[in-house]
C-alpha cells in the first residue's frame, strides 16, 4: 500500500518492476531432482529473450535464493519484491546453478503487460505411451496450430486419467522439451531418455505450455 501510495503521489501512476522470468516453487520432487532442500529458493522455468533477466545472465534451471539480501522461499513474496522495485534500479540476486552459488546483478525493467494462454484444441492420437503420456513428433502442422513454430520437443497427445503425468498437471497440447536436463527433439529421443531413467525414482521434464516453460517432476514408483 505504501509503495502504491508513493507512486501515485510522485508520478500519478503505478509502475511495477519486471525481470522477465517464469518461476515456480520447489516441490519436494523438484527439490530432489535439483539436489536442493524444499523451499530453498524458486526455480526459473523460463527466461524471456531480451528481458532484464536474460541480459543479467539468468538461465532456465537456475534457483534464486536471495533478492536484495532477502531470502527467497516462495514465488508470492519474490514476485511482490520484484513488482515493488523501482524500474531502472540495479538489484543483486544470489542463485544456485548446478549446485554452486553465484551472484547476479540485474537492472529491473517496467512491467508492461502479461500474456498467457495454452493450447485448448485436442490433438490427434500419438505414437508412444510412457508414464501415462502419449506423445508424437512435432510436425509443422502441429507447430503452427499450437504456436510452437521454431521449437523442439514432442507434443503430448493424450494423458491417461489417474496417471502420474495427470497428477503432475500435464495435459494434451503441452510440449516435452527436455527429460532430466537433456534436449528432446523427437519420439526416439523421448524413448531413449525414458529408458535411461528406468532406475530413477523421479524423472524431470521441461514442459512448454503455450508461451511459457516450467519443470515437472514425475514419480516413476
Amino acid at each position: 500500500i505504501k509503495y502504491v501510495e508513493s507512486q501515485l503521489r510522485d508520478t500519478g501512476s503505478v509502475e511495477r518492476g519486471y525481470l522477465g522470468v517464469s518461476i515456480q516453487n520447489l516441490s519436494p520432487d523438484l527439490a530432489q531432482s535439483f539436489g536442493v532442500e524444499e523451499n530453498q529458493g524458486v526455480l526459473v522455468g523460463d527466461v524471456q529473450p531480451d528481458s532484464p533477466a536474460a541480459k543479467a545472465g539468468l538461465k532456465r534451471g537456475d534457483i534464486i535464493i536471495e533478492y536484495e539480501g532477502f531470502p527467497v522461499q516462495e514465488i508470492g513474496s519474490f514476485r511482490s519484491r520484484v513488482a515493488t522495485t523501482s524500474p531502472g534500479k540495479r538489484v543483486s540476486m544470489v542463485i544456485l546453478r548446478d549446485g554452486k552459488r553465484q551472484t547476479i546483478n540485474a537492472v529491473v525493467g517496467t512491467l508492461s503487460g502479461e500474456e498467457g494462454g495454452a493450447p485448448a484444441t485436442p490433438v490427434r492420437p500419438g505414437e508412444r505411451t510412457e508414464l501415462g503420456l502419449t506423445v508424437q513428433n512435432l510436425t509443422d502442422d502441429l507447430a503452427q496450430r499450437y504456436g510452437y513454430e521454431g521449437d523442439h520437443g514432442v507434443i503430448v497427445t493424450e494423458v491417461a486419467p489417474g496417471s502420474t503425468a495427470a497428477m503432475a498437471g500435464i495435459t494434451p497440447g503441452m510440449l516435452v522439451q527436455e527429460i532430466n536436463r537433456k534436449r528432446i527433439n523427437n519420439t526416439r529421443d523421448f524413448d531413449a531418455a525414458i529408458r535411461d531413467s528406468k532406475a530413477a525414482k523421479t524423472i524431470l521434464l521441461l514442459i512448454k505450455d503455450g508461451q511459457y516453460t516450467r519443470y515437472v517432476a514425475i514419480k516413476t514408483e
